[in-house]
């Protein structure tokens, strides 16, 4: 039995489907998939049901979940016992990535570590911000890039700026998606991204406060291939300006006038952290980079 191995387990019957707590894992179905199945060789017990709905904990699993969560607690406590007690700062930080790294400018952060910290190492981890928001929280990762509004007493969230986030359409469709009814988006399909992005739960939102029922044709985990999609004259999608804009310059995409929205885009990281030399470190570097304010940063 290994600690991996136990928090597949947990994380499997947090979610209830293999493929979400992949995701969190930050690794694929086939691997959480074997961890639960060699759990469930040694223990002698089924530890899930699987049902088309998803992965249901047995009278077995129940039992031995309470005493698994007990155990990743305490080792947590160790882990983070072990981060105080570190001589200088040095080691792998884990750093979730919800944006392409230009628009991060994570090579300026990259080049003042290499600088200041040279014994730090800095490991990106690439997902939507609602997986690298789980992932901070779950001590998967140890700072994390996510945009949106979230509130949580437990988690520090840092301001850094803001993306602009549109309807785009392409452009052979403009003429037919006038900017003053919303109405009119309900006459293409969509491609939408990961229930984990912030866009997703953006634009079900809006749906919800327009009373819009969109053509939910496609849906891709990643904003880039979404983007793809729009380009190809498949579909309309939400996307940010800066990813957009090649695609604009070329012709091949438009905004829909009728929606612009700056959506918050924040460092995180778990407020019990905060002294962590590590995480010290790369705050210090970011307080330059994004112009941080000191206090809140520190």
């Amino acid at each position: 039995m290994e600690l991996y191995q136990l928090k597949a387990f947990a994380t499997v019957a947090e979610e209830g489907n293999v493929t979400r707590a992949a995701a969190r894992l930050f690794s694929s179905q086939p691997a959480v998939s074997a961890q639960i199945k060699a759990l469930e060789q040694e223990f002698g017990v089924e530890l899930f049901t699987r049902t088309p709905a998803g992965m249901r904990l047995t009278d077995a699993g129940e039992r031995l979940l309470a005493r698994t969560r007990s155990l990743l607690q305490h080792t947590r406590g160790l882990e983070d016992l072990a981060r105080q007690l570190r001589d200088g700062v040095a080691g792998v930080l884990r750093v979730g990535v919800n944006n392409p790294v230009q628009q991060l400018r994570l090579d300026d952060l990259g080049r003042a570590l290499m600088e200041d910290f040279p014994e730090l190492l800095m490991h990106l981890e690439h997902g939507p911000s609602g997986v690298i928001y789980k992932g901070i929280k779950n001590y998967d990762l140890d700072i994390g890039f996510v945009e949106g509004d979230f509130s949580d007493p437990s988690v520090q969230f840092l301001p850094i700026g803001a993306n602009e986030i549109h309807i785009v359409a392409p452009a052979a469709w403009g003429p037919d998606l006038p900017g003053d009814d919303w109405r009119v988006l309900q006459r293409h399909p969509w491609v939408f991204t990961s229930p984990d992005c912030s866009y997703h739960r953006l634009l079900e939102s809006l749906c919800n406060e327009h009373s819009l029922e969109l053509q939910k044709q496609f849906r891709i985990d990643a904003d880039g291939a979404a983007l793809d999609f729009v380009r190809k004259g498949l579909a309309l999608s939400m996307v940010d300006r800066y990813n957009a804009e090649p695609a604009l310059q070329a012709g091949e995409v438009v905004l829909w006038p009728g929606f612009v929205y700056r959506m918050p885009l924040h460092l995180c990281v778990m407020r019990r952290r905060l002294d962590e030399g590590p995480i010290q470190a790369f705050l210090s570097v970011c307080r330059d980079v994004y112009d941080l304010d000191p206090v809140a940063a520190s």
